[in-house]
This record gives C-alpha cells, structure tokens and sequence, in this order.
C-alpha cells in the first residue's frame, strides 16, 4: 500500500483524468444487472427481462399517488410532523427518538455538565448569565467560567423566584420551569433524528 500513491500518480500520467477511464460506474451496473438473473440456464433472457419488468414499475410507480413508491416516500430523517410552540427557544426543539429505550439515573457530573449546558444554549437565559457573570467579576473572583458553571443554576433560580415575587410576568412560568431544573431519572435512547440529520450513540453504533 504504501507505493499506491506513486502508481496512482503515474498512471494519471500515462492515462489522463480518472473520471475518463473510470470502471466503478458500470461495474456497479452490471452488479444491478446480474442481480435480475433468475435462470441460470438462460441469463441474458432473465437480464432483459428483469430489466424491462424495472423500467415499467418505474414509470408507473410516477403516477401512483396515493401508493407510497420512491418519488413520493417520506424523509427517512424527518423529526416530527407537528412543530411545538413554547416561550423558551429551548423547549422549541423537535426530536424523533430512535428504538432502545432505557431507564437510567444520570451521575451527579453527567447532570451537571446537561444542566449547564441546556442553560447556557437557551437564548432567553444569556441576559442573566452575563449579569451574573457581571456580579462574579464584582468579587475578585478568578476562573470565573468555572464558577460560574457550579454556582449559575442556584443563582439562577434565586433571581427567578426573586422576579415572581416582584410581579414579573415575562415568560415567568418557564423560567421558573427551567431554572428549577430537570430530574436525574432519564431514558436513554440509542439515537435520534433532529433536524432531519441522525444521531447515534458510540454504543449503539458498535452493536
């Protein structure tokens, strides 16, 4: 393997381009072709004809409208039909979990390191994180990121119920919601589909 790339070169020499002398695209036709073989005895009647049955479910599978064929099949990535409308751009997201459910508790660093990172991604909390911030600096404090990823969610909730009690009325429900935090009773699911792209866990992807 390693003198490839020197024959490789060499042979583009000799021969020119690769898109000009390149055999992959009607070796993987034959390989569509051969596949239409039922009768040993008789191939190139079975080809033909194999070939023939496929460009006519073809045509007609173009003008099946109410039978689900190749031109009107759904996304094999869609997420969800319904989109949600919440207050806080973070409960806006739409997910279609994929199959291996399992109940699980998170660790204590597992929950912690989602929690901050579900308030640090929600646009309706960066006020606060950089007033808090404001606050942290305030005190002398140093390393501030880290301590502020240990103290936020505390901080945050205190602020919150401090702002209901005051009257505030700004999406004050979910913010309490949010800075109240989730549980650390979850399920896990080997992969999700979000976005229309598809997600899978490491595990789920060596099994």
């Amino acid at each position: 393997m390693t003198h490839l790339p020197i024959h490789l070169a060499y042979e583009a020499i000799l021969a020119g381009p690769v898109q000009y002398r390149w055999m992959f695209p009607f070796e993987r036709k034959m390989h569509n072709l051969k596949d239409y073989c039922r009768n040993k005895a008789h191939p190139e009647g079975s080809i033909a004809e194999g070939y023939c049955d496929s460009e006519c479910l073809t045509f007609c599978s173009m003008y099946f409208h109410d039978i689900e064929t190749k031109f009107n099949q759904g996304d094999r990535n869609h997420d969800v039909s319904e989109r949600r409308m919440a207050e806080i751009s973070v409960f806006n997201q739409n997910v279609r979990f994929l199959k291996g459910a399992v109940d699980d508790i998170l660790s204590l660093t597992d929950f912690a390191m989602i929690r901050w990172y579900v308030l640090n991604n929600c646009d309706e909390v960066l006020p606060y994180i950089r007033e808090h911030k404001a606050e942290l600096e305030r005190q002398n404090i140093t390393n501030i990121g880290k301590e502020q990823q240990q103290r936020f969610h505390k901080w945050f909730l205190r602020r919150v119920q401090q702002m209901q009690v005051e009257g505030s009325t700004e999406h004050i429900e979910s913010l309490l919601n949010l800075a109240s935090g989730p549980q650390r009773e979850v399920t896990r699911y080997s992969g999700c589909v979000v976005n229309g792209i598809r997600f899978h866990t490491q595990k789920g992807n060596s099994s």
